[in-house]
């Protein structure tokens, strides 16, 4: 059962990755928003890598959203005002 489970989530985020890179035309700009989570963790900070982390994930959502067809940017604000990672 977990292992359907996992299975399911890498698979939407394989989709989910694809759809957003692919729209994006380049993956230099998502590598480098990576790189605070990866520099916070490298120094310890747990605050700075959560913070850091969730804001590169609202951007992605914004980003996954505007690839939708009949996306009006407000599912966007929608789903960041309800993806509080916190």
């Amino acid at each position: 059962m977990v292992s359907s489970i996992l299975s399911s989530i890498q698979s939407l985020l394989h989709v989910w990755a694809t759809r957003v890179l692919l729209a994006a035309g380049e993956t230099d700009t998502s590598l480098a928003k990576h790189l605070p989570i990866l520099e916070a963790i490298v120094a310890g900070d747990a605050e700075a890598a959560r913070e850091a982390m969730a804001s590169h994930m609202e951007r992605a959502v914004r980003r996954l959203l505007a690839t939708l067809p009949g996306s009006d940017g407000r599912t966007a604000e929608r789903a960041e005002g309800a993806g509080n990672l916190g």
